[in-house]
């Protein structure tokens, strides 16, 4: 086939033969750049335009997270205003009769100055994930340890627990 297309070649005329190089070489440059240089120009103009996507999303979040952390601590010190004087063991008997968990308490321990031991038996778990979730974002009380056991009936646990105060920062 090499030698049809080079004997091809051989009978055009010297002012044929130009055309059909230059020709040619306009062709492969053309095919060059709409295969490679062009997508390669594109790729780094859409990599540049995410980059600036994300730098913005970035200074965005970086101020959502300011303005979060600003009304994390208002809200401590709203809804713990009254909290500090009273005792964690009171705050935490009030919520847990407010959480309807009342029949489930059987013990709340006080061990320190900020931290109880409580057990619930027979407690409803949707009721008990819901009390976590008040004593730490209205009282800044969290869960420093937890165990518990499906109980007898379901949907029910009983659960060991120690109660921690978030002390002030």
């Amino acid at each position: 086939m090499l030698d049809n297309l080079r004997n091809w070649f051989d009978s055009l005329e010297p002012r044929e033969r130009v055309m059909v190089v230059v020709g040619g070489t306009a062709t492969a440059l053309t095919l060059v750049y709409l295969m490679i240089v062009e997508p390669y120009i594109e790729h780094r103009r859409d990599l540049s335009q995410q980059v600036e996507i994300n730098r913005d999303t970035l200074a965005w979040m970086e101020g959502a997270k300011a303005e979060i952390q600003a009304l994390e601590r208002a809200g401590r010190e709203t809804t713990a205003g009254g909290d500090e004087n009273r005792s964690l063991f009171g705050i935490v008997d009030e919520t847990a009769q407010s959480a309807d968990l009342g029949q489930a308490v059987r013990q709340i321990q006080p061990e320190g100055d900020h931290s109880v031991r409580v057990n619930l038996s027979n407690a409803r778990f949707d009721y008990t994930v819901r009390w976590f979730d008040e004593l730490e974002t209205r009282h800044g009380i969290r869960v420093d340890r937890l165990s518990f056991e499906p109980s007898e009936d379901s949907g029910r646990i009983n659960a060991s627990l120690t109660l921690e105060r978030e002390e002030d920062e």
